[in-house]
């Protein structure tokens, strides 16, 4: 019963935040995201993760949740507990609150297994090299800058604990009820390792309402409330995080496409005479197909910033394409940013 009141104080004050969001359906916005720790982004859920790109849309949703529990609890501090079962009950696939996002919502038809009929206009987090300070953009399985230059694909590892011995070699004998194993269940954590990419920023291109993306995450920066994988640990904590209207940019016409420069394809032994375009988001590949082959799709020009593109080559993922990217009902088969398509304007239009 009060687990159903806290929801409903959470529901609430969800509502009221979404009336608060005027969106801008049609100007790109340019997200600079700049961290003091490490962001700890795994591409999917593994041992040993593979270090991925952030999701805006995904940052949003939590710092709306955030600020669902900070409103909430300002006037019912007496269930501030029980505001956080919010995410416990989400884990066990129900009664989820889909929190507000300050971003454009786009409609989809074709979302294969996935329950959700709808995602949003941003790209994931771009990283920034910290020796040029060029964005990098995913294309294929590489990492490149708009010189065609590879980002360095160093990462570090961070052990979370300091490696702990089986309880079975310690100098006091130990009766153990299960076998220790560091690589699976509660103990996990006590052997593992986390990857990150070396940068400390990130881009993101964007539609939506710019001040209530600044003010979300301002308020995180300002509570310390990091964003990522172990948070709890001081990871992905935010140093700075301003929006602004994208510059003017050839390349960067669209949200979920990046139209790949000259030495792009030069560096990946690409035609120049061939028009392609690296998506920045994971699209369900029915969708993705289903836009591809429509003809006069508004989200062609759009989202992907040719009127009439053809696949190319996917990079095919089970994961997720809305937030919360977790929940499985959010997955599905998925183009994953990277992928590639080809355009049918000529390449020097």
């Amino acid at each position: 019963m009060v687990v159903a009141t806290a929801q409903k104080y959470l529901a609430e004050k969800a509502e009221l935040l979404g009336r608060c969001y005027h969106i801008d359906a049609q100007t790109i916005f340019e997200l600079r995201l700049e961290l003091v720790t490490p962001l700890m982004i795994s591409e999917s859920k593994a041992d040993i993760p593979v270090p991925g790109l952030p999701n805006l849309d995904g940052i949003l949703q939590f710092a709306a949740f955030y600020w669902c529990v900070k409103e909430a609890t300002a006037d019912h501090p007496e269930l501030s507990g029980d505001y956080l079962w919010q995410v416990n009950e989400a884990l066990r696939g129900k009664n989820w609150i889909d929190f507000p996002v300050p971003l454009r919502e786009i409609p989809i038809r074709d979302a294969g297994t996935g329950k959700s009929h709808h995602m949003y206009d941003c790209s994931v987090g771009l990283p920034v090299d910290p020796e040029s300070g060029e964005t990098v953009y995913p294309i294929g399985n590489d990492f490149l800058d708009a010189q065609g230059k590879r980002f360095k694909r160093v990462v570090d590892n961070i052990p979370l604990r300091r490696r702990s011995a089986d309880p079975r070699h310690c100098h006091k004998q130990i009766e153990l009820t299960a076998q220790f194993d560091s690589k699976r269940g509660a103990h996990k954590a006590l052997d593992n390792r986390m990857y990150h990419l070396v940068t400390n920023e990130y881009r993101f291109y964007f539609r939506g309402d710019k001040d209530w993306v600044d003010r979300l995450l301002g308020v995180m920066k300002d509570d310390g409330i990091g964003i990522g994988k172990k948070s709890s640990l001081g990871y992905g904590q935010i140093e700075q995080a301003h929006s602004h209207k994208a510059p003017h940019n050839d390349n960067v016409r669209a949200t979920l496409g990046y139209l790949l420069t000259e030495m792009q394809k030069r560096a990946l032994d690409v035609s120049q005479d061939t028009r392609s375009i690296a998506l920045l988001k994971n699209i369900p590949t029915d969708e993705l197909f289903r836009w591809c082959s429509a003809t006069g799709d508004p989200n062609n020009e759009l989202l992907l910033g040719d009127d009439a593109p053809k696949i190319l080559s996917i990079v095919p993922s089970l994961a997720g394409y809305t937030p919360p990217h977790w929940l499985k009902g959010n997955q599905t088969l998925v183009a994953r940013y990277g992928s590639l398509l080809y355009g049918a304007k000529s390449s020097s239009s």
